[in-house]
């Protein structure tokens, strides 16, 4: 079938919850949109922007009109009505380029390349968006064809679908990844505009050129390093989850101090352009959800998981009524809501494993309620010893529990292959905490072993060291997170940090290759025997 005429619609809209404003904020000598627009018309493409009839979407059209930019606008929250009235006459067989205003680096030499792939494979829908195609988050191109968003706005779907222009379409065709730029090889980097930090981004790496309409894509691509919180190296953190407690509390066994006020925000946003997907915090930990949610509200929500703690309780006794309980523990969820600004907690946790069955079941009662009215997505257990692990494996409802556990840690074994099908069949999620019990592990002081309840310390002090050496690890931490990250039970691995730079190695230490299994079964076979008051930092003696 020939296709008689193809087209770009590029969507923009003044209002933005994370970064209002976006679409006229000035990039390039014009406003972002209207730069979005221009490059992807600079191969001499029809390119039309979309945005809605709103009053508040006035001066956007205005600009557009003054730049020579084709505008078409229809209602504010259905785009897909929008693309229908651009597409007005065009025969179904059209090509349709789907852009976003905030999205300023595809330019009519990528459309170019997309739309070739796209016929050369006779297919219904491509995407660069998916992280195979190789490019960065934002370097977005998705291309289908006319009659596809006919029958999309035929058929009955969501108001959600509608907004998203082409969910139909992928729900009927399939989202086949553009394989073309694969070898770029960096789809963990990040090329929007959703937040004030992605535009500092976008500034910093259109400095690099004095012609923005018609620098090639891949140049600007090649300039992604030079932005606000770029990955720093290559591999997969997505086993790495950032702890959280260190940012409101004196912790671990050197108590260190809490982490300043001003690394926080660096340090939460590092951990999350690196690549980390989770992080993980507790009502416990002083001020910890309320500098995550602080941080989040900067245009970042949406970009990890939080999974957070019921507070601990420890007001209230076996003395008081189920109710009392409840209601407590309601006041707990509804004060993480708040300080983390999420109307659903992602994944919450009960810190002792012994609310699970507490007033008998009120709490899990009322928590698996809440779970029910959209209050909270995932719900889990943080637990300390085996026997709470069996508790909560046995409970109704877990979907996620957190245990402690290093090296050194015998007592789970037993469970490895329980936990490892469970996860494998998506029925639980399985972070482990303390890898480094809280810094124990990374000590070479004899007096923090002893506080540690460890007579002989030399021995495992020496088998440490030793064990680094031989697995050619980089230091003690490095052979503790391998460690960690070679078990196939694990989803997720909870490390925590003092400082920027201590944040930093840990992040440089958890892309490197997980320890193999004949160095884990060797490790298993010699690591020294440590006592259960060892494991627990809740039995150790005070530092001096």
């Amino acid at each position: 079938m020939t296709v008689e005429t193809n087209l770009v619609v590029l969507q923009a809209r003044t209002g933005s919850s994370r970064l209002p404003g976006k679409a006229l904020l000035p990039l390039g000598g014009m406003p972002l949109s209207i730069l979005a627009a221009k490059r992807a018309a600079n191969t001499g493409k029809r390119v039309i922007l979309a945005t809605s009839v709103e009053q508040s979407d006035d001066v956007l059209a205005q600009e557009a009109a003054a730049w020579g930019v084709e505008v078409v606008r229809g209602p504010l929250k259905d785009v897909l009505a929008r693309f229908l009235k651009a597409i007005e006459g065009l025969p179904d067989n059209a090509l349709i380029t789907r852009l976003t205003g905030d999205n300023p680096v595809p330019d009519g030499a990528l459309i170019d390349e997309v739309e070739a792939e796209f016929l050369d494979r006779d297919l219904d829908y491509i995407t660069t968006t998916h992280p195979v195609s190789g490019l960065p988050y934002g370097v977005s191109v998705e291309v289908t064809r006319a009659g596809h968003l006919r029958e999309s706005a035929r058929n009955v779907i969501s108001a959600n679908a509608r907004e998203h222009v082409t969910s139909d379409v992928i729900a009927r065709y399939g989202a086949t990844p553009f394989l073309g730029r694969a070898s770029v090889g960096k789809s963990s980097f990040r090329m929007t505009v959703d937040c004030f930090d992605d535009y500092q981004t976008q500034r910093r790496v259109f400095a690099t050129t004095t012609t923005p309409l018609t620098v090639h894509w891949s140049d600007l691509v090649a300039q992604a390093a030079c932005g606000l919180y770029q990955p720093s190296g290559l591999g997969s953190l997505s086993k790495i989850v950032m702890g959280t407690v260190q940012l409101g509390l004196d912790y671990g066994v050197t108590l260190g101090r809490a982490v300043t006020r001003s690394e926080r925000e660096v340090m939460i946003k590092t951990a999350i352009g690196e690549g980390v997907e989770s992080l993980d915090t507790a009502r416990a930990y002083g001020q910890s959800e309320d500098v995550i949610g602080s941080v989040l509200a900067t245009g970042w929500s949406g970009r990890c998981q939080v999974v957070t703690k019921l507070d601990p309780l420890l007001e209230l006794t076996n003395a008081h009524s189920a109710k009392e309980w409840q209601l407590a523990a309601e006041a707990s969820v509804m004060r993480s809501c708040v300080a983390l600004g999420a109307k659903c907690l992602d994944t919450l946790l009960v810190h002792r494993a012994a609310h699970l069955t507490v007033a008998d079941g009120a709490v899990w009662a009322l928590l698996l309620r809440l779970q029910e009215q959209g209050v909270i997505g995932r719900l889990g257990a943080s637990v300390q010893t085996t026997h709470e692990l069996e508790l909560a494996l046995n409970t109704p409802g877990v979907e996620h529990v957190q245990l402690p556990c290093n090296l050194l840690d015998s007592r789970w074994q037993p469970y490895y292959d329980r936990l490892e099908k469970l996860k494998d069949s998506g029925k639980l999620q399985v972070h482990v905490r303390s890898v480094f019990l809280q810094g124990l592990l990374l000590s070479d002081k004899i007096e923090d072993w002893r506080n540690a309840n460890v007579h002989a310390p030399e021995q495992i002090i020496d088998w440490l060291t030793e064990a680094t050496k031989v697995n050619g690890r980089i230091n003690k931490a490095d052979l503790c997170l391998g460690w960690a990250l070679a078990q196939n039970w694990v989803d997720g691995v909870v490390v925590g940090a003092d400082n920027l730079a201590q944040l930093t190695e840990n992040l440089k230490l958890g892309r490197r290759m997980p320890l193999t299994a004949e160095a884990i079964e060797h490790l298993v076979a010699t690591r020294p025997s440590v006592s259960s008051s060892t494991l627990d930092p809740a039995q150790w003696r005070k530092a001096n």
